[in-house]
């Protein structure tokens, strides 16, 4: 029977590193001969994405190691992903040209990585892309966005003071780095002469 005190599993390939957080897990059960231990740990990956080999065997602290290698594993560690994708938008529709209005668009985050502040997230205007019909080419959220989390973007657009269907759509984009996830749904809003609008609130939920 193995006594449990000093037996444990050592990481291998190479011998005694830490990629995983720790070099040692310990055989806390006693193991008699020809049965099994069933050994539950938690890993960390490493923080750099790469390949990394997962492999361990058996010792005895301060004595020997025995028995067989683990079956090498090759482990991924994938860089955290940036993306989103739209869940709904709330803006005035028809607007009096020059105007300024509340708009509010609400993404979610489903990427792996939390969004914050360093990240720059931001929606760009589009169709056509920085395009300044509304004023602005930027919205910014606030805060940081958790996996799964909302965000919702509210900012102030400036009608354009020629009478008119104008589009309004906006997309994701990491400043500096990339645009990501789908195009929010276009809106087209009128801009009627002035004195002949009447004022409802649009709202386009996620289909």
């Amino acid at each position: 029977m193995l006594f449990r005190s000093n037996y444990k599993i050592a990481s291998q390939n190479p011998r005694d590193n830490a990629t995983w957080g720790f070099t040692r897990v310990a055989i806390t059960n006693a193991v008699a001969p020809g049965d099994t231990v069933t050994l539950n740990f938690f890993p960390t990956a490493p923080l750099t994405p790469g390949i990394y080999n997962f492999q361990w065997r058996a010792l005895q602290e301060g004595v020997e190691y025995f028995g067989e290698f683990s079956t090498p594993v090759a482990v991924t560690v994938t860089p955290p992903s940036i993306d989103g994708t739209f869940v709904s938008q709330t803006v005035p529709n028809p607007l009096l040209p020059g105007r300024r209005y509340n708009a509010t668009i609400v993404m979610r985050n489903t990427g792996s990585r939390t969004w914050t502040a360093a990240d720059k997230i931001r929606l760009e205007s589009a169709n056509p892309y920085d395009n300044t019909t509304w004023g602005l080419t930027r919205a910014y959220g606030s805060g940081d966005v958790a996996p799964g989390a909302l965000a919702a973007f509210n900012f102030v657009i400036t009608a354009p003071t020629n009478s008119g269907d104008y589009n309004f759509q906006w997309r994701l984009v990491q400043e500096g780095v990339k645009r990501f996830g789908p195009l929010t749904p276009n809106l087209v809003l009128r801009v009627p002469r002035s004195g002949s609008a009447a004022f409802v609130s649009m709202t386009v939920p996620d289909a």
